[in-house]
């Protein structure tokens, strides 16, 4: 820090204004017309901005986020052993390739669950879910996917609250440094209003 405060203060030479007689140079207050102590104040906030944006500390730039409306197809199932190995076997013998997929037991009832997944498309996979017992899901629902921070559910869920959007739902999980979420709404128009207000949050 000294050699620094030493190179940005210009130290006057012999018979230049500001120097006296004997070519010693004056105190910085005479040669800068100022208080000793404001260079020193000033180079340090210059240091600590540059710190702030190279160094540890910093923060990295947010982002949007990706939204997607996704359509899941869904089927009531008995709790047993191997049924869900069974409705992923139909799919997968029509070349199915699911991006999302969801298994649960009902709370307050173990004999009975659903399973959900996403996409279904194409005539043959259609044919195979509708024969797996699979219908589309009445609930509209929205795929995001984004940087994984802290606070970022609360940065999503906030401006939806504020808008009046009830979330039917919501399954969310983190792989490395990414999230993936899925929301569920009452209704497509309920969809249609959280994505709009989804794309402009910044995580």
């Amino acid at each position: 820090m000294s050699a620094l405060l030493r190179a940005s203060v210009p130290i006057p030479a012999a018979g230049s204004a500001g120097s006296n007689t004997t070519g010693r140079a004056e105190p910085v207050a005479a040669a800068t017309g100022h208080d000793t102590v404001l260079a020193p104040r000033r180079i340090l906030a210059a240091t600590n901005r540059h710190a702030s944006t190279h160094g540890p500390m910093s923060k990295e730039a947010l982002v949007a986020l990706t939204v997607k409306k996704v359509e899941l197809w869904r089927r009531e199932v008995e709790n047993r052993p191997g049924v869900l190995a069974d409705v992923l076997g139909i799919l997968a013998g029509a070349g199915a390739n699911l991006e999302i997929a969801m298994a649960y037991r009902y709370p307050g009832n173990q004999a009975v669950g659903a399973i959900e997944v996403y996409p279904v498309s194409g005539r043959k996979r259609i044919a195979a879910a509708q024969a797996a017992g699979l219908q589309p899901l009445s609930l509209a629902a929205l795929r995001v996917e984004g940087t994984d921070r802290p606070g970022a559910g609360r940065a999503i869920a906030r401006p939806l609250a504020d808008a009046g959007l009830n979330i039917s739902f919501l399954v969310t999980q983190v792989i490395g440094r990414k999230f993936t979420a899925v929301f569920g709404f009452d209704s497509a128009d309920d969809a249609a209003r959280a994505s709009r207000i989804i794309r402009k949050v910044r995580v």
